[in-house]
């Protein structure tokens, strides 16, 4: 992001409560509400990625900058290996979380983000962002939107890929 003016690096978490429920539930006779559980998980950590993003939005406007749209470790041009830096210059640990050797969040519903703020910034549509990500040909995700009502980029972008 060589527009950065400044950078804004940030942590969530939604806890260790859903995971837990939701192993539980796998293990055991139910397992269906532990895959709806870890669903409704995957869910609450997304929403608070956005909550978090409209904050950050927000201040920068505040400043009368523009943020980029968030990267995560991991992601292409971000190796999972800059979560070093996260979690030594975030309260990672007050907020309950931690790395494991391999660099993986836990509880593993939790996320971290950097945003680049300047007067231009990049920003990417849902699109593009489901088109850069690793998992785009295997996501769990890419027919919600279509049942709920919003067109869907997945599919698409899987016919673009596959010609």
């Amino acid at each position: 992001m060589p527009q950065a003016t400044h950078v804004v690096l940030g942590l969530g978490t939604i806890g260790n409560g859903i995971e837990g429920l939701s192993r539980k539930y796998l293990k055991s006779d139910d397992p269906i509400l532990g895959v709806m559980l870890d669903s409704i998980g995957s869910a609450a950590v997304d929403c608070l990625t956005e909550e978090i993003s409209r904050i950050v939005r927000d201040r920068a406007a505040q400043m009368g900058l523009m943020a980029s749209s968030p990267m995560s470790p991991g992601m292409p041009g971000l190796s999972l290996e800059t979560q070093d830096i996260f979690f030594d210059l975030l309260p990672a640990s007050e907020l309950g979380m931690k790395l494991t050797p391999k660099r993986l969040m836990v509880p593993f519903k939790s996320s971290s983000m950097l945003w680049g703020l300047g007067k231009t910034m990049p920003s990417w549509s849902e699109e593009e962002v489901c088109k850069a990500c690793h998992l785009f040909r295997h996501c769990r995700y890419k027919n919600v939107k279509e049942t709920i009502g919003f067109k869907s980029s997945h599919e698409e972008g899987i016919r673009e890929a596959s010609e």
